[in-house]
């Protein structure tokens, strides 16, 4: 399965943290799974591996957190 670190920046921590939270639900209880992509194949959902606080170095004025998951795809195709 793809897997994708998804980096959420805000001006502060407690922001960042709130937004992670709701992009996290979003992506585990979503109405986008069992949709298909252009080639055919279905969205079959979202699976969690970590979310954390994650600073940026190079953007020290901002605050970071970071999703790490797979999204489940199913390479079947309709007939």
């Amino acid at each position: 399965a793809p897997r994708f670190a998804i980096q959420i920046y805000a001006a502060d921590g407690p922001t960042a943290e709130k937004l992670t939270g709701q992009l996290a639900l979003a992506l585990l209880e979503g109405e986008w799974p069992g949709t298909r992509t252009a080639a055919g194949h279905r969205l079959r959902g979202w699976e969690e591996e970590s979310i954390m606080s994650f600073p940026d170095p190079d953007r020290t004025d901002l605050a970071r957190w970071q999703i790490l998951g797979r999204l489940r795809i199913s390479k079947l195709r309709p007939a």
